[in-house]
């Protein structure tokens, strides 16, 4: 169904503490983090280089979700100014 002009959105408003908006939401840079040791290591870093690459992915990933953040930030911003969300 068409929006149609009608406000079916709760009337809640949104609670933004995340100022920052961007509008573009950039290709993931989060890699798959290394499976860890095998035998008596299995499951662990077994050396500096797979603990290495495990921080890189999670930096990774919590830059991603930051841009995320900042293209909801701005959907809200638009919807807001537009009337539609309070």
């Amino acid at each position: 169904m068409a929006w149609e002009g009608k406000k079916d959105i709760p009337s809640a408003a949104y609670t933004q503490t995340y100022s920052t908006a961007l509008r573009t939401v950039a290709n993931a840079t989060q890699s798959t983090p290394p499976a860890g040791g095998t035998g008596a290591t299995a499951g662990a870093y077994d050396s500096a280089a797979n603990r290495d690459l495990m921080i890189a992915s999670i930096t990774a990933g919590a830059a991603d979700l930051l841009a995320l953040k900042k293209v909801v930030t701005a959907i809200i911003d638009d919807l807001q100014t537009a009337g539609i969300l309070t």
